[in-house]
Order: C-alpha cells, then sequence, then structure tokens
C-alpha cells in the first residue's frame, strides 16, 4: 500500500472485503488494536438486489449488482439504468439512486461501525496520531464510489485509499 507500518506513529488501516469489513492500527510493525465486522462488498450487491426489486420490480444477477456497485457504488443523485427479469422476461428500468441509498444505508451503516468502534477504543495519544495521518482504505470495497467520503464522514477524520487498494491486500498477506 506504500504506508510505512514500521512507523513509531500510528496508522488506521480499513479493509473493505467481500465479506468482512477488517480494521487494524499498526505501529512499529504490530498490530495495536483491531476490529472485523462480518460485512462487506458481497452485502452491498445483495442490498442493491433488494433496492432494484422493491423499485422496479426487477431480477437482477450478480454480474448487474457487481455492475451498479462499482458504478453508482453510494452515489445518491441522479438516476441509472439496469437491466434484469421481470416476470421470466429480459427488461430495463431506471433506478432512482437517492431511494436505493435508503436500503443501503443498513449495510453502510455496518460497515462503518467497527470503525467507529476502534476509535472510541484506543488510547486518545493514539487517536491523536490517527486524526493527523488518517484513515487509509484498501479492498476491493475501497474502490466502490462514495465508501471514502462515508468513511470521512462517520469518522471526522482524513481518509484515502492507498495505491492498488486490492493488491495492497494480497502483498500485505504475501
Amino acid at each position: 500500500s506504500g504506508i510505512d507500518i514500521g512507523s513509531p506513529y500510528a496508522t488506521f488501516l480499513v479493509d473493505f472485503g467481500e465479506g468482512v469489513t477488517d480494521c487494524a492500527v499498526i505501529r512499529d510493525g504490530r498490530i495495536i488494536h483491531s476490529m472485523a465486522e462480518r460485512v462487506g462488498c458481497s452485502d452491498l450487491r445483495r442490498g442493491l438486489r433488494d433496492a432494484v426489486y422493491i423499485q422496479t420490480g426487477l431480477v437482477i444477477g450478480d454480474a448487474e449488482a457487481d455492475r451498479l456497485l462499482r458504478t453508482i457504488g453510494l452515489t445518491a443523485e441522479g438516476a441509472e439504468p439496469c437491466q434484469g427479469l421481470r416476470a421470466g422476461q429480459p427488461a430495463r428500468a431506471r433506478l432512482n439512486l437517492a431511494a436505493v441509498q435508503s436500503v443501503l444505508r443498513p449495510v453502510l451503516d455496518r460497515m462503518l461501525a467497527p470503525i467507529k468502534s476502534l476509535l472510541l477504543e484506543i488510547p486518545d495519544a493514539t487517536g491523536a496520531e490517527i486524526i493527523e495521518d488518517g484513515i487509509f482504505l484498501t479492498g476491493g470495497g475501497a474502490l466502490v464510489p462514495g465508501l471514502r467520503e462515508a468513511v470521512a464522514e462517520g469518522s471526522a477524520i482524513d481518509t484515502r485509499i492507498v495505491n492498488d487498494p486490492m493488491g495492497a491486500v494480497i502483498s500485505g498477506a504475501r
């Protein structure tokens, strides 16, 4: 990710994965605080499928849900075309993004919960270092439009996406 994890100052990383949101505070090459929640991008896609069905009556597949997630993400304005099946027949519809976001909000709140909880649990001095350095996002979820802004708004801390967020997770595991 390009982050100096050996630094004597705390670094806050969040990995938005497929099924888990992992948070860690790293200092001197060690994880000093961590928290995880079993919620991730798969839950956002499931929420999108539900929102599309509620709004349009369309049943969309995984590929269309993934396309919508990567295209609109957590954007709350405008409309977006989508395609799926209605009564077993191919059909198209336009989504009202504000209505989609109201369905996705509970999932987003669950994804933000471990970040907020961990920030409340860490010592004040560590928190000050994190406020100064910011929060760094990794994983495929870091690429979802609007997620970085949601983390920044929910934590009131500058939030950045690392270079190559998906590759950073693989390199870190290696």
